[in-house]
């Protein structure tokens, strides 16, 4: 059975994580922007269309929600994996 070899660059890796950061941004920012349009659905006058923008605002701002908490969690991801993989290389590979 031959070994299997693989390299990972944790420069890559950094690089996703630091765009995982400002995907989450923008996230957070739609979410925000559509829970602002929730709040101002009264504007709308009629009642049934005041609950439907509501409602669906607030479905809209909980997958943004959720989205949101899973980019953030991928950039925790890479960002570990990133600083691992730096570490393995520094102190127990051969150069």
């Amino acid at each position: 059975m031959s070994a299997v070899r693989f390299e990972v660059d944790p420069a890559c890796l950094t690089g996703g994580a630091a765009e995982g950061s400002l995907v989450h941004s923008d996230v957070v920012g739609a979410r925000g922007t559509m829970d602002a349009a929730g709040c101002g659905a009264s504007a709308f006058g009629d009642a049934g269309a005041v609950g439907a923008v509501g409602e669906a605002c607030a479905a809209w701002s909980g997958a943004l929600g959720a989205l949101g908490e899973a980019i953030g969690q991928l950039h925790t991801n890479l960002d570990a994996a990133a600083r691992a993989y730096a570490l393995t290389d520094a102190t127990v590979i051969d150069p």
